[in-house]
């Protein structure tokens, strides 16, 4: 089976929070006299930043494994040891770009995670179907 692609969804508070943020440094830069060529350089690399943000945080179900790339850094989880999903809205940090999330529980032991992985998928209802074609053991709570 070819891997499948999930995009996080993003919040429009987080493109809102980074707007802000960008706003904030540069206009601070300019206040305080910085050249305006220093402030274009540093603008540009926050943006940068903000795009990266935005855009690198993603999933995969590549076999029997899910993948969840947190920027650079990707985490890989045996499907078969997923224990149970529920759709969740939480505030807790994690490889999210929305309060829209699925937690998921693993078998105790088998995962280094001390605690249950929530991400974001854009279609929280297909990613869990796909979890259930490898794993039709994943109890779903609603």
């Amino acid at each position: 089976m070819a891997p499948q692609h999930y995009s996080s969804k993003i919040d429009w508070w987080i493109i809102a929070v980074l707007a802000a943020i960008f706003i904030f440094v540069v206009s601070a830069l300019l206040w305080v006299g910085i050249e305006w060529y220093v402030v274009l350089t540093i603008g540009a690399v926050l943006l940068g930043f903000i795009g990266l943000s935005c855009t690198e945080v993603r999933y995969v179900i590549d076999d029997d494994n899910l993948g969840v790339r947190s920027y650079i850094k990707w985490e890989w989880y045996p499907i078969e040891n997923i224990k149970e999903v529920r759709k969740v809205t939480s505030l807790l940090a994690a490889p999210a770009m929305s309060f829209t999330r699925v937690k998921i529980k693993f078998q105790r032991g088998t995962t280094k995670l001390a605690y249950p992985l929530e991400i974001s998928p854009k279609d929280r209802d297909v990613f869990i179907q796909d979890l259930l074609k490898i794993n039709p053991n994943i109890k779903v709570i609603h």
